[in-house]
C-alpha cells in the first residue's frame, strides 16, 4: 500500500488523483473493468505510472474509489429525495427502492455491477466500500433495533450484508429493463425489508 494514498472515506480528491479517476472511469465504461490496465488509465490520464501510484495502490484501488465517489452521489441524492416523515419500515424500503433506481441509472455503477472481482470485494466484510456501506446504514438500523423495530435476533452486521446483497441482486435483476418503480418496492418491501422487520 502507498503511503500518501488517500482514505477512501472522502469525495475530496486533489486535481491530480480526480483526473486519474476520471480516466480511470472513461476506460472502465469503454472497455470494462478487467480490460483496463494501469498503463492504459496512465495513457489517459496524460500521467506516467509512478504518479498514478502515488495516488493510488493500484487498479482495484481505483475502481474503490470510483465506486465510493458514485455512492456519496447517489446517497447526496438519496438524502435530497427522501421524506423525514415515513415510519421506519416504510423509510427502510423506500431508501432501498431509491437506492436501486438510482443505481441503475449510474453508468459506473453498471460497471462496476458486471465486474465480479469488484463485486465480490466490496461485498467482503472490512473491504473499505462494504466498510463505507455499514457505516451509512448502521445508526439507522441500530435506531430500528432498539425500538423494536428491526428483528431482535439480527445482527446490525447482518442487516447490513443483507440489504447490500439484496441491493445487488435487484440491480442484475432489472438491469437494462424499463424501470417500474411500484415493481422494486414491491420485491423490497417483500423479500427484502419483511425479513429485516421485528
Amino acid at each position: 500500500m502507498v503511503a500518501n494514498r488517500r482514505k477512501l472515506e472522502t469525495a475530496e480528491h486533489s486535481p491530480t488523483a480526480r483526473r486519474i479517476l476520471n480516466a480511470a472511469g472513461r476506460c472502465f465504461q469503454a472497455e470494462g473493468i478487467a480490460k483496463v490496465t494501469i498503463v492504459d488509465i496512465s495513457k489517459a490520464a496524460k500521467y506516467s505510472r509512478p504518479i498514478i501510484y502515488r495516488h493510488f495502490g493500484g487498479k482495484d484501488d481505483i475502481v474503490d474509489h470510483l465506486c465510493l465517489d458514485e455512492m456519496q452521489i447517489i446517497q447526496s441524492k438519496l438524502n435530497e429525495i427522501m421524506p423525514r416523515e415515513m415510519g421506519f419500515t416504510q423509510r427502510l424500503v423506500e431508501i432501498i427502492t431509491q437506492a436501486v433506481i438510482l443505481s441503475l441509472e449510474s453508468p459506473y455503477i453498471q460497471v462496476f455491477m458486471q465486474n465480479r472481482k469488484a463485486w465480490l470485494r466490496s461485498q467482503t466484510a472490512g473491504s473499505d466500500v462494504h466498510s463505507w456501506v455499514k457505516k451509512r446504514w448502521q445508526a439507522y438500523l441500530a435506531y430500528g433495533q432498539r425500538h423494536g423495530m428491526l428483528a431482535a435476533d439480527l445482527e446490525i452486521e447482518e442487516a447490513v450484508n443483507w440489504i447490500a446483497m439484496s441491493q445487488s441482486m435487484l440491480l442484475m435483476r432489472f438491469e437494462g429493463q424499463e424501470l417500474v418503480e411500484a415493481d422494486i418496492r414491491r420485491l423490497v418491501s417483500r423479500f427484502v425489508v419483511r425479513p429485516l422487520v421485528g
